[in-house]
């Protein structure tokens, strides 16, 4: 019995049952990119965004973040600077939050 001969160009690593593995793999993942894609839809409305600016000092300000979190509120910006005008230095946190619209 004489040895399969490669079709393949010398040096060429793909043959065989490998080349089918290969393209059976790029499939599935062409095939799920588009399950993907369809499942979104392209002609979903975009979200509708509710916007809340808030102040939030250092203390408290973990407690505070929690809450929204658990509100839906998700951090879109933020700053952090002193608020002064007296001898002692408060710093606060300028936030912008947003979540879908209701």
């Amino acid at each position: 019995m004489e040895p399969e001969s490669n079709p393949c160009p010398p040096g060429h690593r793909l043959y065989g049952p490998v080349r089918w593995l290969v393209a059976l793999n790029l499939l599935s993942v062409l095939l799920l990119a588009f399950v993907a894609f369809r499942s979104h839809g392209a002609s979903a409305a975009p979200t509708a965004w509710e916007y809340k600016v808030e102040e939030i000092a250092d203390t408290g300000f973990d407690d505070r973040l929690s809450l929204l979190g658990k509100q839906g509120w998700e951090i879109v910006w933020f700053s952090r600077g002193v608020n002064g005008g007296s001898d002692a230095t408060v710093y606060e946190t300028q936030v912008i939050f947003k979540r879908p619209a209701h």
